[in-house]
């Protein structure tokens, strides 16, 4: 055999094993996802790390070596189909099994594939960075979009994550509802406050309420279309007071 051959081997069995390995990873985050659940790799990873350092660096290096490297993918692939409920126990046991929230159940369902399922948690990581975070009196946190009369909720964190989504949604309606009366306290006019939204300051912090009824002080509301807001606010201003500033979308 002569060397290219051997060298188109040994590169061919590495390739192949690199994605027999990725097909493997797939696998479980697929079957995880179907049950609802996500599958934290940090963690995983931090675990093997405190039980063998080195366990790591050898799965990595194992791939590098022909024939060898294949053998041990398909070892690990019937282990794993034989093992699937052990194996989700494990990963409970350690914490590095997580629940998904509804709105990435309802992402996975449009294409349950395993590359779905290892894309979103990188989608929802973004989302999160530009999603408006509201806080809650009671530790809660909620993470979501508001698109015209439309609530998109992405996480909930807190007693409030125990709630159905709708009742998630009327919290944010009555809690943004209560923040823009504080605003409104906050000023001697409505034009004061439209020159603060349009100064380029993104976001506002809640200093002060009239009402009885306590709102976190930490709370921030972020403002992601000025404009949109600034109609809202006149309206709100100019309308029944206790006429609620968006409806919630019925399912």
């Amino acid at each position: 055999m002569e060397i290219i051959e051997v060298l188109s081997l040994c590169i061919g069995s590495i390739i192949l094993s690199f994605g027999m390995e990725l097909s493997n990873e797939f696998k479980m985050l697929k079957d995880a996802a179907d049950l609802g659940y996500k599958i934290n790799n940090k963690k995983v990873i931090e675990f093997s790390k405190r039980i063998n350092p080195e366990l790591v660096k050898y799965k990595i290096l194992l791939l590098f070596f022909p024939i060898v490297n294949i053998m041990t993918v398909a070892l690990n692939r019937v282990k794993y189909i034989h093992s699937v409920d052990s194996y989700f126990t494990q990963l409970d046991a350690i914490g590095a099994l997580e629940e998904m929230s509804n709105y990435e159940k309802t992402k996975y369902k449009e294409k349950p594939t395993g590359l779905n399922a290892f894309m979103l948690p990188i989608k929802m990581e973004l989302k999160l960075k530009t999603a408006t975070k509201m806080e809650f009196p009671d530790n809660s946190v909620v993470y979501f979009d508001k698109n015209d009369d439309e609530i998109v909720i992405y996480k909930a964190e807190g007693p409030i994550s125990k709630l159905s989504e709708e009742e998630q949604t009327q919290k944010i309606i009555e809690t943004y509802y209560k923040m823009l009366k504080d605003l409104y306290s906050s000023y001697e006019n409505i034009e004061d406050l439209m020159d603060d939204l349009l100064s380029g300051n993104n976001s506002i912090e809640i200093k002060k309420s009239k009402s009885n009824e306590k709102i976190n002080n930490e709370t921030e509301v972020k403002i992601n279309n000025l404009r949109q807001l600034k109609e809202e606010l006149l309206q709100e201003k100019e309308e029944n007071e206790n006429k609620p500033l968006v409806k919630g979308r019925r399912k």
